[in-house]
């Protein structure tokens, strides 16, 4: 079966094999060539085509990204990232090209610059104007595309010392421990940290006081160049004062007991921010609880403070006398005695046994010059409102003679003087000054013009 064609000329079906259209006589080898060298055109002119579009489309990229890197453009969008919640770690460098900037490092930076949009603003001006600003520089460095130049914050690297006033102690940052090896320094104790990229960084130090942990920690905006951080572990040091055998409790923990002195030091123990203290003791069969004293204010270093100078920290018992308030009322107790003239300091006052009895003890006493409360010796509590007193009472005596004159001293200790705690009339009063021996604790005998 032969196949058709048609003639290019008047479109009439011819044989394959015709070299001469039957119809118009036209010579159908010429208008195949014809035809061929028509079809043959058109790859070439989709190849162009093609071309041409590539052309425009990597024209139309860079007139794009020369216009997107500008570097005022880079700059707009670096400062938009630094304020906002953009990452800027593609936008910085340091000048030290040991220092590898992290996303912690880019973050660091980034903090520091929170809450400061008036800031970003001004070092915007001055990289527009082409200078520095706080040691920081719009910098070319790097290209986009290996075509379009990149601009970046250039930054001098950080450093910053660390100090602290106890040996020992480990540092932090972020909460990565730092393994360098602390050296003593005029300041105390310490390791240099850096380089680092300038930002906000937490810095810890912990150690211990007292066996017991203290943690010290601060935030700081490290600035290029040198910075310094003193981290002291911070400790109070004083001295409580009360009755011998009450119990020490600072927040609640038991820290130790009051000496036979009635004294406790307290010294390098680990300060925070709210330390109550209080003493408990015992009243008959009840433990009760002192008033709370707050202690947080006391850091003082121990080391430069005599133990003497230490402050004084005395938590009073409501309705238990202190050992000045019950050395005021026995002083005040025997003038009364001694003059008869008054009896307020006694319960029932003149119908007081033991305020009688004091009275006839200084009617029956010859040349007696003076006398005083020596010492409070002991106050144990009998319940919330009574106490029994311990106390030394010297007596002075001069005695005359023919020759000369001559002092006695001696001292006699009371004890049982019970002394109650009035709660309507919010005062203290003797319900019996105690009882002593005939015999003194100790005499001496002087020349009168002798010193005692």
């Amino acid at each position: 079966m032969s196949t058709s064609k048609f003639c290019p000329n008047c479109g009439q079906a011819v044989k394959q094999t015709d070299k001469f259209c039957q119809h118009c006589g036209a010579k159908l080898e010429q208008a195949q060539q014809g035809y061929s060298r028509t079809a043959s055109k058109k790859p070439l002119d989709k190849k162009w085509l093609i071309l041409g579009a590539v052309v425009l489309v990597l024209l139309g990229a860079y007139l794009g990204g020369r216009s997107y890197y500008q570097p005022n453009k880079q700059l707009e969008r670096f400062t938009t990232a630094l304020v906002g919640k953009g990452d800027v770690k593609s936008y910085l460098v340091s000048s030290d090209q040991n220092l590898k900037i992290t996303a912690k490092d880019a973050e660091a930076f980034k903090k520091s610059f929170a809450n400061s949009q008036d800031q970003v603003a001004t070092m915007k001006q001055h990289f527009l104007m082409g200078s520095s600003y706080a040691g920081y520089s719009w910098v070319k460095s790097g290209s986009h595309w290996l075509i379009f130049p990149a601009y970046k914050l250039q930054v001098n690297p950080a450093y910053v010392t660390l100090t602290t006033n106890k040996r020992g102690v480990k540092f932090y940052q972020d909460g990565k421990a730092i393994t360098k090896k602390q050296a003593t320094m005029a300041n105390g104790y310490g390791v240099k940290v850096g380089p680092l990229f300038p930002g906000q960084y937490t810095f810890t130090a912990k150690g211990k006081a007292s066996g017991k942990p203290i943690v010290v920690k601060q935030t700081k905006v490290l600035a290029a160049g040198n910075n310094d951080l003193a981290l002291e572990l911070a400790t109070v040091n004083f001295k409580v004062e009360g009755q011998a055998g009450q119990a020490v409790y600072i927040n609640n923990e038991k820290v130790g007991t009051l000496d036979k002195e009635g004294e406790k030091v307290i010294k390098n123990y680990p300060a925070s921010a709210k330390m109550k203290l209080y003493l408990t003791t015992k009243a008959g069969n009840k433990e009760i609880k002192s008033e709370v004293v707050d202690v947080s204010g006391y850091t003082y270093n121990y080391q430069d403070v005599d133990e003497d100078d230490l402050p004084e920290v005395a938590p009073k018992f409501k309705g238990l006398i202190s050992k000045d308030e019950a050395e005021d009322l026995l002083e005040s107790a025997f003038n009364e005695g001694e003059d008869g003239s008054s009896a307020a300091s006694f319960v029932g006052e003149e119908n007081n046994d033991s305020y009688n009895e004091l009275v006839a003890f200084f009617k029956s006493l010859h040349n007696l010059s003076s006398y005083e409360v020596e010492d409070i010796k002991s106050i144990s509590p009998e319940s919330t409102t009574k106490v029994k007193v311990s106390y030394a009472m010297k007596y002075t005596f001069i005695n005359y003679d023919s020759d000369s004159e001559r002092k006695k001293i001696q001292q006699f200790t009371y004890h049982d003087a019970e002394i109650v705690y009035d709660q309507k009339d919010n005062t203290y009063k003797l319900q019996s000054v105690g009882k002593t021996g005939t015999k003194a604790d100790w005499e001496r005998t002087y020349s009168a013009d002798e010193d005692d």
